[in-house]
């Protein structure tokens, strides 16, 4: 079939028959699904109950989630053996009952130890629900790499220590592996190879929002500072100033009253001046000297040994230190630039990434409580302009600490490790950790949609305190141009950790569904004012159920009959099948056969 990009011409032979929609100009199996599927307006009439076996084995699994919820989450764990495929022997809930057999483990509802992940990370799991990880298998992992292990193995101490500082993240110290949920719905209505192509284009555009534009920048930065080392920026080139104006969102006129252009230009000034007067006393040109760097060297040992010249060799020797200082100032102003607007453009990348998450938690928060919130609204343009608002309002916040981060100055001391001599680092400040709460509100409204009380459900949204300090702590320190101090900084880091362990804590024992539901809030008032419509409401309804009974018994009567003609005809069937499997010699292997039809055990 090839790479054509023309979808209805590549899979013509598979889509006949179908009906034609976006589904077929890309991946899109939802719009496939409204398009062709046919909605069935009947009753529930064709459908069969749990056969007495099943609800026996169901029983018996609902009295042990019982005991596991009473046991806090956890009924037991087997802590002698690692988790595999073949490390367990087979386990049954009623083996003469079942017909899916297979566990985890040796036990129903028993948990496995997986350590390869990282042993730190098996042993506080034991520990945490009151087990304890065998020695065998703490020692066998001694000599055993984990995942965890061999990712540190390769860092260097710099890496540490800068991992250890926050300069650089890695993988946390409890390592677990991530899961992923096919859509298999997709490989049969593309294939394979299709979607193969498109994930290698989706990794093509990873990144091109925030991390693209960092790099572009950081780009021009390079080029910028590499025009400032090799002394273009002298005022004689329009258009290397014009360059660096751009780059700083400045006019031209601009760029020549701002002082660090200015510094710029006056130090590749200096420099080119240093060599030009270098040059015409060794007597060659400026171009010479460019297109061979290793001419001026010539030419100075040329003079040195020329004894009639001592005066003019010690000028020239002068005038060449001149320009090597000239050179090394010149590539440190150069290099402080780059420095500088390397700061900038990652405060800024900090600040977007925390905007973006603040938007986003704001935008759950408020739909867990109303679920009309943005109705009406368009979304996209509605989140742009909270990202907007969270962003404007961070930067107004840590306006000071950006101007000192991009400085230089902004230093805090840490004892990176124990016994070593404590160092001063340069931090960005609040702005990391506005972005580490942003991602721990974010998460937290999720879970809050996803997990728990949504209001549509008859259920309260529990209040995200993650988001709410942070929207309080960058609102104080708008106005006060002050970080927050470390105390409160604590504080709510702990508040984070506490609503996370809450999140886990709930995941691990969800509520059942018959489990009472807390209503939502009333207003008493409207209430007793309504007390007619309902008392009118309750009997249409009881009306409505009469109605509905009688049509149930006449189902009822309908599907026993039907009912009563398939077992007749399902008889029959397993009769027919008997009596071939006899003609063919095989009676013995039919003792084992067993038919179940639905509904009914044979």
């Amino acid at each position: 079939m090839g790479n054509t990009t023309d979808l209805s011409v590549r899979f013509k032979d598979y889509w006949d028959g179908f009906k034609l929609g976006e589904w077929q100009e890309g991946i899109n199996t939802r719009d496939f699904i409204m398009t062709n599927f046919t909605p069935y307006s009947g009753g529930p009439e064709f459908l069969c109950g749990p056969t007495e076996r099943t609800k026996a084995l169901n029983a018996k699994l609902g009295e042990l989630f019982k005991k596991e919820r009473e046991n806090g989450g956890v009924l037991d764990i087997n802590t002698e053996v690692v988790s595999s495929l073949c490390n367990y022997p087979a386990a049954y809930l009623d083996k003469e009952n079942e017909l899916i057999v297979g566990y985890q483990t040796d036990a129903p509802l028993r948990r496995g130890v997986n350590p390869f992940g990282g042993i730190r990370m098996a042993r506080g799991a034991c520990e945490a629900y009151g087990y304890k990880l065998s020695q065998s298998v703490e020692e066998h992992f001694e000599y055993r790499t984990t995942h965890n292990d061999g990712v540190f193995r390769v860092y260097t101490d710099e890496m540490k220590l800068a991992r250890h500082i926050g300069i650089i993240t890695g993988l946390p110290d409890a390592y677990g592996r991530g899961r992923i949920i096919g859509d298999y719905r997709r490989v049969a209505l593309y294939g394979v190879d299709y979607l193969i192509e498109q994930k290698q284009l989706d990794k093509k555009k990873a990144g091109e929002n925030i991390k693209r534009r960092d790099k572009e920048q950081l780009k021009k930065v390079h080029e910028l500072a590499t025009i400032i080392g090799e002394g273009k920026m002298t005022g004689k080139s329009a258009g290397e100033v014009q360059k660096l104006a751009d780059y700083m969102g400045i006019s031209k006129e601009e760029a020549q009253r701002n002082p660090q252009i200015q510094n710029i230009m006056q130090s590749s000034l200096k420099y080119a001046e240093s060599k030009e007067n270098l040059c015409k006393t060794l007597g060659i040109s400026v171009e010479e000297a460019q297109k061979d760097p290793k001419l001026i060297g010539k030419k100075l040992r040329e003079l040195k040994k020329d004894k009639e010249n001592t005066e003019k060799f010690k000028l020239a020797n002068q005038q060449y230190k001149n320009t090597v200082e000239a050179q090394k100032e010149m590539c440190k102003v150069g290099a402080r630039f780059a420095q500088q607007e390397g700061r900038k453009i990652y405060f800024n990348s900090l600040v977007d990434q925390a905007a973006i998450n603040m938007a986003e938690a704001q935008m759950l928060d408020k739909v867990a409580r109303n679920g009309s919130a943005f109705e009406g609204k368009d979304l996209t343009e509605t989140f742009k302009s909270m990202s907007e608002q969270n962003r404007l309002a961070l930067n107004e916040a840590t306006s000071d600490e950006r101007a000192n981060y991009v400085k230089g100055q902004n230093l805090k001391t840490i004892y990176p490790v124990s016994g070593m001599a404590p160092v001063q680092v340069n931090l960005p400040g609040t702005i990391e950790h506005y972005n580490n709460m942003s991602r721990q509100a974010s998460d937290a409204a999720v879970s809050n949609i996803a997990w728990f009380r949504i209001a549509e459900m008859g259920k309260q949204p529990r209040p995200n305190r993650t988001l709410n300090n942070l929207e309080k702590m960058v609102e104080e320190q708008r106005r006060k141009h002050q970080p927050p101090t470390e105390e409160k900084q604590q504080e709510a880091e702990q508040t984070a950790a506490e609503e996370k362990k809450q999140r886990e804590e709930e995941l691990k024992n969800p509520p059942r569904e018959d489990a009472p539901q807390t209503p939502p809030p009333h207003n008493m008032c409207e209430e007793a004012a309504d007390n007619q419509t309902v008392d009118k409401q309750h009997q249409d309804r009881r009306s409505s159920f009469e109605e509905e009974k009688s049509a149930l018994t006449v189902r009822e009567a309908q599907h026993a009959q039907r009912g009563r003609f398939l077992l007749s005809r399902i008889n029959q069937i397993k009769y027919q099948k008997q009596q071939e499997l006899i003609a063919e010699g095989r009676k013995n292997n039919f003792q084992g056969w067993k038919y179940m039809p639905r509904g009914q055990e044979m």
